[in-house]
């Protein structure tokens, strides 16, 4: 199951432009919330659904249920839609700025009993040679 996702992933980011691989990263939460957002051939249900026992309401869901409601104004939808958009995006910097604290955190902590290691000429270390054309293998 891993690997399937996997690999859906990874065709969301071959529709990306040369530009945007760039930044690949920033799109992944994106893709991530449509992968979840769509019902899977499998079991019928979006991993959204099937986790929260209801359908996720994402931008296209509330437009849509806001043009078929006679009652609501379509004026206020796209204001409500280009707010939720802002909060989305200042959400996901703070939850970047976060990952990024966390990482630096984690990075002293391992520092504090990593050894340098230096060897000399002559003296016998033990090397990792990889083999095999696997997709996780270290090149």
């Amino acid at each position: 199951m891993t690997d399937r996702s996997h690999g859906t992933l990874k065709n969301m980011l071959r529709a990306l432009t040369p530009d945007q691989m760039k930044a690949w990263d920033v799109y992944i939460p994106h893709f991530l919330f449509a992968y979840r957002e769509v019902p899977s051939a499998a079991t019928g249900f979006s991993p959204f659904e099937l986790l929260y026992s209801r359908q996720v309401r994402g931008p296209l869901s509330i437009l849509k249920s806001h043009w078929d409601s006679p009652r609501v104004s379509i004026l206020r939808n796209p204001c409500y839609l280009l707010k939720m958009r802002e909060r989305m995006s200042e959400w996901m910097a703070e939850a970047s700025d976060s990952q990024v604290n966390y990482q630096e955190g984690m990075k002293e902590h391992y520092d504090r009993n990593a050894l340098n290691r230096v060897s000399e000429p002559g003296e016998k270390v033990l090397v990792f040679l990889p083999e095999g054309p696997a997709k996780l293998d270290c090149k």
